[in-house]
């Protein structure tokens, strides 16, 4: 018979959303790391994810920035896409590239706050005004669209603008029609030692 102290709790990965069970201890972790967040001015509206406000102190890659919010730097990376990896290489330095014609030190972003991952980086879908940093990355055929990395991505539509810049001959697609080899699998084949 299963422990009822067990509670069970949605996981995702590359495969559909599958449960397992969590102890109580990590749900009550959950609530006090929203509560943290609310306390730290992340603004959370019912049926919405927090939102924060920063501002780009650097790119620090074709996914992540360096961010300010209120007197601290946060590293913020781009939830739901994957760039190329820095030994794919010029397909790395486009990338960054795009993403500094798309914003730079000074500008004032909008994160949708999506989580935290294991080297302590903020994931968030972040917005200069209306636009969506990582569609407009994605769309240009600059990173590929990837909920294996932070999951739940799937209102986003990333994968859909990852097909049309295919179609389109983008970014990358441009001289590779069946695009890159997938930096998930770099990591993977390189111990998954690497930082995604």
């Amino acid at each position: 018979m299963p422990d009822p102290s067990l509670r069970p709790v949605a996981m995702r990965g590359d495969h559909p959303t599958r449960l397992r069970h969590c102890p109580p201890l990590i749900l009550w972790g959950l609530l006090g790391a929203t509560l943290a967040m609310a306390a730290s001015g992340a603004r959370l509206v019912a049926g919405e994810r927090p939102r924060q406000e920063g501002t780009v102190l650097a790119v620090q890659d074709g996914q992540e920035l360096l961010v300010r919010f209120d007197n601290e730097a946060d590293s913020v990376r781009l939830a739901c896409l994957q760039a190329p990896r820095p030994e794919q290489q010029p397909h790395a330095g486009d990338a960054q590239r795009a993403l500094e014609e798309l914003v730079g030190a000074g500008d004032s972003v909008s994160l949708e706050l999506r989580g935290r991952d294991v080297y302590g980086r903020t994931v968030a879908v972040v917005r200069l005004g209306q636009q969506d940093l990582g569609a407009q990355l994605v769309a240009g055929g600059m990173v590929f669209a990837h909920d294996g990395y932070v999951g739940r991505c799937d209102d986003l539509g990333y994968p859909a603008l990852q097909n049309e810049a295919r179609k389109a001959g983008r970014g990358f697609w441009r001289s590779h029609p069946e695009g890159i080899a997938r930096p998930w699998n770099l990591i993977e084949q390189q111990g998954g030692n690497q930082l995604p």
